[in-house]
């Protein structure tokens, strides 16, 4: 009923595309030959932001790698704070087919934690991190 929900392939294998509710119906013949028509409701939840931060420690330069639980390409905002709280860098991208795979190069920042907010819909995820 809604194919920015889930799809079905031409051999009736479902695929998750993102959070909602979808109904499936499957209009065939039963094992006796007469024709049946079934109904599936499936809801699909919410993603979930599964990624690393790699290398960590570093030198300022690092990737963020992984995935939103979704294929669809979504947009995902980066935010570093420092251990104050302080908003010391922002950047946006363009997540395609829900893959993160960011390099993130920051510049005179001092050897310390700090903590990358990763926010795409309402998910986020927070890895601590240290600049050397």
């Amino acid at each position: 009923s809604d194919n920015t929900v889930a799809t079905v392939d031409v051999n009736g294998a479902v695929t998750a595309v993102s959070a909602g509710s979808v109904i499936i119906m499957h209009i065939g013949n039963a094992s006796d030959g007469e024709p049946s028509t079934t109904i599936t409701h499936i809801i699909v939840n919410p993603s979930v932001i599964e990624a690393g931060l790699f290398p960590n420690p570093n030198k300022g330069t690092f990737t963020v790698k992984g995935s939103l639980g979704s294929v669809k390409d979504a947009n995902v905002t980066y935010e570093i704070t420092n251990m104050l709280g302080q908003v010391v860098y922002t950047n946006s991208s363009v997540a395609p087919g829900g893959v993160l795979n960011q390099q993130i190069s920051l510049s005179a920042f001092t050897s310390a934690m700090y903590m990358l907010n990763i926010k795409s819909g309402n998910e986020i995820k927070t890895i601590h991190f240290v600049v050397e």
